[in-house]
């Protein structure tokens, strides 16, 4: 490993740069999106049963479906984000109202924030740094010069 950077000393600048940068970016593409993809969602219903559908045949990845009555008394599936509830607020058969332009469901008539959006604001900010720290420490003469 070390006779890659003997060989070619300018190797490890190089390829931080294009790591900064590229995780960076990924970093900012996925968190800003399942933000907005949040803010605004629009839902509103009942949880009335669920079931599992599992990969066949080693029954190794389950998937939870719910099913719902919206408000407008349409039956339907419903199935979550990854992230999108914390754990177990699905299993008592909440009445669930989510309104566009906010963070905040209504579980049972209370207001609940959603959990993970602090956590997706610090992805956001942590890609934001990494690229103005990748232009601070001239990030694209490097890339575009290949020193």
């Amino acid at each position: 490993m070390s006779l890659i950077f003997r060989e070619r000393p300018e190797f490890f600048p190089f390829g931080l740069m294009q790591l900064l940068a590229i995780g960076s970016c990924i970093a900012i593409f996925i968190s800003a999106s399942r933000i907005y993809d949040n803010f605004v969602l629009t839902m509103g219903f009942t949880i009335e049963n669920s079931y599992q559908i599992c990969e066949q045949p080693l029954n190794n990845r389950c998937v939870t479906h719910y099913v719902v009555k919206e408000l407008d008394g349409a039956s339907g599936d419903f199935v979550p984000m990854g992230n999108q509830f914390r754990q177990g607020v699905l299993e008592s058969d909440p009445q669930i109202i989510k309104k566009s332009d906010s963070f905040t469901y209504e579980v049972n008539g209370t207001d609940e924030q959603w959990p993970y959006l602090w956590q997706q604001v610090f992805v956001l900010l942590s890609g934001i740094a990494g690229v103005i720290l990748w232009l601070v420490f001239k990030g694209p003469k490097i890339l575009l010069s290949g020193d």
